[in-house]
């Protein structure tokens, strides 16, 4: 059996990889123009392509706001578990700005 991060990334390659694959077959369906319009496999891919976009966008989202909320937590986890000693100060030296 395999781990749900394996299978997850599987997943993840597939969806990325099936609009180009799609696309592709999409251009050479477009190059016997009679037998895809009366068959309607034209449009029916079309659809799917859309659909697998679709499905790369929201994965899209899903990821970047995974990545944020983890991110929020790992900071967050820091500051709570920084020791008294450990607490950051701010410098005592002056602050010189130069002016021109």
């Amino acid at each position: 059996m395999q781990e749900p991060l394996q299978v997850f990334w599987q997943l993840l390659m597939l969806v990325v990889l099936l609009p180009s694959v799609l696309q592709l077959f999409l251009h050479l369906l477009q190059s016997f123009p009679y037998t895809v319009k009366y068959l309607g496999i034209l449009e029916m891919l079309q659809i799917l392509l859309l659909s697998t976009h679709l499905i790369m966008v929201v994965i899209h989202i899903l990821v970047s706001r995974l990545i944020i909320f983890l991110a929020h937590g790992l900071q967050m986890k820091r500051i709570f578990l920084l020791p008294q000693q450990w607490k950051l100060e701010l410098p005592r030296m002056p602050i010189i700005i130069p002016v021109l």
